[in-house]
């Protein structure tokens, strides 16, 4: 029997060797995945590596000076989910759909929505850069450049303003009224979350695997807590209790004044979850979802599932939970209700393209924009009947006061009213659409 060619075995090992190459690289690349994964220690950190604390304490500022007509807007919407609890729920406010768009101002990518207090909203967008709008009459108070990029709500507390920068890694105090630098704070990693400020303490989480008590006048960190992954949610601190989530699919409940554990609950491991939600906080319920799509309620004295529902595809969304109801939107393009206490679906809604930000309850109407299909949609909170549709959009809808809407739809600010505010507090005078200067 003739024997095969040389040439021929060359080539089977050589074949050999990149398939054995290419399982030992898919190999490597799944074990990175799982370790990183894997929670590591979690514990009160006393040493501080790599983070740089203000030197200069800088005194306090007064208080913005506005119109007083202007400041009579309100209510305050001061932190990413409009209070410490994250519940994105404002639904007192006597809203029905948007009705006329007032003004509009081009800002830049804004991932987070604004903020709001005495007449002025507060923004951060992708690149960088902090602006002060006054809404009435609409003008630009300032902006400053603190950061290479944002990915957050400012928080407002009396005369400060205080922004968490994804790169360089930082929580910076601001003047409100000038936007002028108070203090910084280096951390040892991105800051992807909103902070939130309680009782002169700004908490703020960070991919460094921190959660942090900051004095909100002087920039000292009260404690830090090394959590076992990555954090990129935004803490909510509701009854003494800090509760954040990390990548290593652990969700912690935090003593507020010193850091201690309460409880911690872990969805992760080696083939366990991430979570990248922030843990909204209802009564006695903490909700969230997990980037794999499993919606959480769990009971927050100690960590405990109530009920755990599945969703398709991924999760990035934060949930809004309003009049009995929790809702949350997924990567493939559907907008959940689920009944809060029991967990049973209430009903759905077709996007129409990915969700990732979170919805936004505003009187009847629970709002969500989409990141491919580029709109916003708002819904009945009663039956997910589709209500109103605007052809812009990209991660968060909005937020509102008892005068107007404030719709931040991907580079564009917006202020709108509806029916129900224009019977109450007049029509108002449209302007044409301007770029921030």
């Amino acid at each position: 029997m003739d024997e095969p060619p040389r040439h021929s075995y060359r080539r089977w090992i050589i074949s050999a060797c990149i398939v054995g190459f290419i399982l030992w690289a898919v190999a490597i690349a799944i074990a990175t995945i799982a370790m990183r994964n894997e929670p590591d220690d979690s514990k009160l950190d006393t040493e501080l590596n790599g983070v740089t604390e203000p030197k200069v304490v800088k005194q306090p500022t007064p208080a913005p000076v506005v119109e007083p007509e202007v400041a009579a807007e309100g209510p305050c919407w001061p932190v990413y989910g409009r209070t410490p609890a994250r519940t994105s729920d404002a639904s007192e406010l006597n809203h029905g759909i948007p009705k006329t768009r007032v003004w509009q101002m081009r800002i830049g990518m804004m991932e987070f929505p604004p903020s709001f207090c005495e007449g002025v909203l507060y923004v951060n967008n992708e690149r960088g850069l902090t602006q002060a709008v006054q809404v009435e009459p609409r003008k630009l108070l300032w902006k400053r450049t603190t950061a290479e990029v944002y990915d957050s709500t400012p928080a407002v507390s009396g005369a400060r303003l205080f922004v968490g920068s994804f790169r360089p890694g930082s929580v910076q105090a601001l003047d409100r009224r000038t936007g002028r630098l108070l203090w910084r704070l280096r951390t040892g990693g991105a800051v992807e979350s909103s902070p939130v400020v309680v009782g002169g303490i700004v908490y703020a989480t960070s991919k460094d695997r921190r959660v942090y008590a900051i004095d909100e006048a002087t920039g000292k960190v009260r404690w830090a807590f090394i959590t076992g992954g990555e954090v990129k949610d935004s803490p909510s601190v509701v009854g003494g209790r800090v509760y954040v989530a990390n990548y290593a699919g652990e969700v912690f409940s935090l003593d507020a004044r010193t850091g201690a554990v309460k409880w911690r609950t872990s969805f992760g491991g080696v083939l366990g979850d991430r979570i990248y939600s922030s843990v909204v906080i209802s009564g006695r319920t903490a909700y969230l979802a997990t980037i794999r799509g499993r919606v959480l309620a769990l009971n927050t004295a100690n960590g405990a599932t109530r009920w755990e529902k599945s969703i398709p595809g991924y999760v990035y969304s934060t949930p809004a939970v309003s009049g009995g109801k929790v809702y949350i939107g997924n990567y493939p393009g559907q907008l959940y209700a689920f009944n809060a206490r029991s967990g049973v679906e209430v009903w759905r809604a077709n996007v129409g393209g990915s969700v990732s930000g979170s919805p936004t309850v505003i009187g009847s109407v629970v709002y969500v924009s989409s990141n491919r299909a580029g709109h916003t949609r708002g819904y009945s909170v009663k039956n997910g009947r589709e209500l109103w549709k605007y052809g812009q959009g990209k991660y968060v809808s909005g937020i509102a006061t008892d005068r107007a809407i404030y719709l931040s739809t991907g580079t564009i600010l917006s202020r709108w009213t509806s029916a129900q505010s224009e019977r109450t507090f007049g029509v108002p005078t449209v302007i044409p659409p301007t770029r921030a200067k």
